[in-house]
């Protein structure tokens, strides 16, 4: 079997074999410990490499000034979030529907900033891509944004 590697405390990289459609991450009890010396329980997670069973999305950017990042989200939560470039390919999608929006970046923390009405501060400008993307598998769904001057 292929071992994980632990990047650091927080990323573990998986090791795909492009010949191998699936794969299980296990990562036995007591193998993370707390500063409280509490272990964990016993978890595994199955994934699923078949690039077929996956959508794409190449995004064209127009009018990139600055540090803007994309999300990519659905109704529960952010599935992606990236640097966004001229062109970004987002790959492995669940097939599903999803809405992009795009933020400037202003102070780099890399999360969207709201304002503060006491002290005047406007919030991080954001836009949001105007059309659900419908995802299927084995498809590649190509957008374009321009983003607005005030981005």
């Amino acid at each position: 079997p292929m071992r994980a590697i632990l990047l650091n405390d927080f990323i573990i990289q998986i090791p795909v074999d492009s010949t191998i459609n699936k794969g299980q991450l296990i990562i036995n009890a007591n193998a993370i410990e707390s500063v409280f010396n509490n272990g964990n329980d016993s978890i595994s997670f199955a994934f699923d490499f078949n690039q077929e069973n996956y959508g794409s999305i190449s995004i064209n950017c127009l009018n990139n000034i600055g540090r803007n990042i994309i999300e990519l989200f659905n109704a529960e939560s952010v599935i992606r979030k990236e640097l966004l470039s001229d062109s970004i390919a987002l790959n492995f999608i669940s097939p599903g529907t999803y809405n992009i929006r795009v933020f400037q970046d202003i102070n780099g923390d890399g999360v969207w900033t709201p304002g503060n009405i006491n002290s005047l501060k406007k919030p991080e400008p954001i836009q949001i891509y105007p059309d659900n993307i419908n995802i299927k598998s084995n498809w590649e769904v190509d957008i374009e944004i321009d983003l607005k001057s005030n981005l």
